[in-house]
This record gives C-alpha cells, structure tokens and sequence, in this order.
C-alpha cells in the first residue's frame, strides 16, 4: 500500500508490474500444461485463435498489433504441434482461416479445467465478501487500463 511519503502513481506502476510478471509467470506454466514446448507467446496466440476462430492471420496481426512476420511464424509453429489447423478462406482463396484443432481443443479445455480449479483453490478462504471486492477490483483494473487502447495517451 501507498505510504504518504511515497508517489501512489510510482507505487501502482510498481504493482502493475508485479501483477504482469506473475500473470506471465502463470501462463508460462499453463502453456507448458497444454504442449511441453509451448512457450507463453504461443499459447496467449493459441488462446486468441480459439476465442476468435475460424480467424484470419491478418486480423490476429492488427488486433494484437505485432508484426505480421512473427504472428506468422507463431502460427506455423502452432500448425507444427497439431494445436491449429488452417483452410482456405472460401470468401478469398489467397487467405487462410486458421481454428483450433481436435488435440488443442481438448488440451485448452483440460487447461481450462486446472485453470478453474486453482482459482477456486485461491479464493477458497475468502469471505463472499472479499471474493466481491476481489472480483470489483479487477473490473476497475480493467476500466483503468482500457485507457492503455487509447490513441491520445501519452507513453
């Protein structure tokens, strides 16, 4: 917590870096979970895929706003461990509609399963109440860091 002495803006910087590093902690682990040599770039493009399939590369390229050589190169690596599969665009045949395959679904959705269970474990001794305040405080994380999209915020 912000002490008086201390800048509440440079201590909720410092604990927003902290949050990042664990929930990338985290996914390195969940990545594993699903295929022993996913690593955490792969499985956030593979968690996109699934949310957003059949998807296009090139509309994973402006959303996640990368360079479309690396969504490409992490597709083919996803392609390579059987967890996508591509088709022809029927709407542009010069496209590809990239989906989770058979295998990923079934390992995204096993760690879905752990992912719920450890979550539970986490808030199992919480009040219903804190459980609230916990889940309130997300939303106004969210809230706050929806500024982040902004095209007029400063860096």
């Amino acid at each position: 917590m912000p002490t008086p002495d201390r800048d509440p803006a440079a201590a909720v910087i410092a604990l927003l870096q902290e949050l990042f590093d664990r929930a990338r902690r985290f996914q390195t682990r969940q990545a594993r979970a699903v295929h022993p040599r996913l690593d955490q770039p792969l499985y956030s493009l593979l968690l996109d895929i699934g949310r957003r399939q059949p998807v296009r590369a090139s509309d994973l390229v402006a959303s996640r706003q990368v360079d479309k050589a690396l969504v490409s190169r992490q597709v083919a690596a996803l392609d390579r461990l059987g967890l996508i599969t591509r088709r022809v665009d029927p709407a542009d045949s010069r496209a590809w509609l990239l989906e989770v395959s058979g295998p990923g679904e079934q390992a995204m959705q096993d760690m879905l399963t752990r992912r719920r269970r450890f979550a539970a474990s986490l808030l199992h001794d919480l009040s219903a109440d804190d459980r609230q305040t916990v889940e309130d405080g997300l939303v106004l994380l969210h809230r706050v860091l929806d500024r982040l999209d902004q095209p007029d915020r400063q860096d």
